[in-house]
């Protein structure tokens, strides 16, 4: 990254050395054991996460497909609501959207 960011130098801050277009995340890595630790703390929570979008991602194929293939026309976009506004804000729920106004 230092490589491709060299270019970039000549805008860096003389007196700080702050250079406005390189992420200061750039610059720490993280040691083994901190990754290591993520990895044990936020996996499972993950995990369950994929867990519980698989259905919902599922019903919502599912329901988009028979509405899609429901004859009657008029119904369709009344019934999309009904039932996708509630599922969708299921889905933003298990993504970690707690609100959405």
């Amino acid at each position: 990254i230092l490589y491709a960011m060299e270019k970039y130098r000549q805008f860096a801050d003389h007196a700080t050395g702050v250079n406005a277009f390189v992420p200061q995340w750039s610059h720490h890595k993280s040691g083994l054991v901190l990754r290591f630790l993520k990895l044990i703390m936020f996996g499972p929570i993950a995990l369950v996460r994929m867990l519980l979008l698989l259905p919902v991602v599922l019903f919502v194929s599912v329901i988009s497909i028979i509405l899609t293939l429901l004859p009657l026309w008029f119904l369709r976009w009344p019934l999309r609501i009904v039932v996708e506004r509630p599922v969708a804000r299921l889905w933003l729920l298990i993504l970690g959207f707690v609100w959405i106004p």
